[in-house]
């Protein structure tokens, strides 16, 4: 794709967007502990804290969500909270570390098409939490009203987490799954999908798609204001036992204060036997409890068919921000 694409997300104006309805409720799967049978996420009944204390605006992650998701799912890592003890080095989830989200559209409608009623749009069942002390898991299993409802893997990945400069996760999963900033992984907050996550610049590497991967991160030691991260995958053309070409991905990201990061990346490899590289940025503010900014940008330089490399112009660019009222403003307004 030659020139400058940009995305901007939560506009709203007279007739630029349909009335929307999405309706998420998270629910535990199982009544194995009455105590806990609330509808609260998985996540939230393992630590008995609020959906606010991890999260800016579901999904995205503040400061302690980030380390809670780079721990393995644990607050102190090693020592996992709500963990069921059956061995002097084995643990595993002392309640169901299930929770369904159930999303509804009565009233869809895309500028100029069709009205659609979609009372039921997706539903989904997610899989996650802290095992064995220093493990992890994460799934995620699809039904969608486009694919007639039929189950689909949307991701999943095992885990490791000895040390804070040291962790592994190995599964079916986009290359950035063990990001925690969550500014380069579908994970997204409104129904538009940010753009620079879903170019692939005429192919089918893009950041959001998922592949056979190996990815090693962590915090630099005295100064863990730095994460990095390195990604070993296969082609993502849908290359489903792994048998494609491979990639490797890099990433560092630099907190410059407790709400503000800013980071680079990088993708090479091979699609289809033709080499490939991306290279970009990324940008992340949230100013709580008010307002979250994100900002993605990134080229391509690819080998084509003939050999030549890629226009340098093949850039791609998408920002998203969006406000949110936090206990803070809800305390000063009552």
């Amino acid at each position: 794709m030659d020139g400058t694409s940009t995305q901007r997300g939560c506009r709203v104006g007279p007739g630029a967007l349909p009335v929307r309805v999405a309706m998420i409720v998270m629910a535990a799967a199982f009544l194995a502990a009455p105590r806990d049978a609330s509808a609260i996420p998985a996540f939230a009944r393992a630590t008995e804290l609020p959906c606010s204390g991890c999260h800016t605006a579901w999904p995205k992650l503040n400061r302690f969500g980030r380390a809670y998701k780079e721990n393995g799912y644990a607050i102190e890592r090693g020592n996992a909270e709500g963990q069921l003890e059956i061995g002097d080095k084995l643990s595993i989830p002392a309640h169901a570390p299930l929770s369904i989200v159930v999303n509804s559209r009565p009233y869809d409608r895309k500028k100029r098409g069709t009205t659609k009623l979609r009372a039921l749009h997706e539903l989904e069942i997610l899989a996650g939490g802290s095992m064995f002390n220093y493990g992890s898991f994460f799934g995620e299993l699809e039904m969608e009203d486009e694919n007639n409802f039929d189950p689909e893997l949307g991701h999943a990945w095992v885990g490791v987490h000895p040390y804070s400069f040291f962790n592994v996760i190995a599964g079916y999963a986009p290359v950035f799954a063990g990001d925690p900033y969550n500014t380069l992984r579908d994970r997204k907050l409104t129904r538009a999908r940010p753009i620079s996550l879903d170019e692939g610049f005429g192919g089918s590497v893009k950041l959001k798609s998922n592949a056979q991967m190996f990815s090693v991160y962590g915090r630099v030691p005295n100064f863990e204001q730095v994460f990095g991260l390195f990604t070993y995958a296969t082609d993502r053309n849908n290359d489903f036992e792994g048998e494609g070409s491979t990639d490797y991905t890099g990433r560092i990201a630099f907190d410059i204060t407790d709400w503000a990061m800013i980071g680079g990346f990088g993708i090479a490899g091979k699609e289809n036997d033709l080499k490939f590289h991306r290279a970009g940025g990324d940008l992340q503010l949230q100013l709580e409890p008010w307002v979250n900014l994100e900002a993605v940008g990134y080229s391509a330089f690819d080998e084509r068919a003939d050999g030549d490399n890629a226009d340098p112009d093949n850039f791609v660019v998408s920002t998203e921000i969006y406000p949110f009222l936090g206990e803070e403003v809800f305390g000063t307004i009552w």
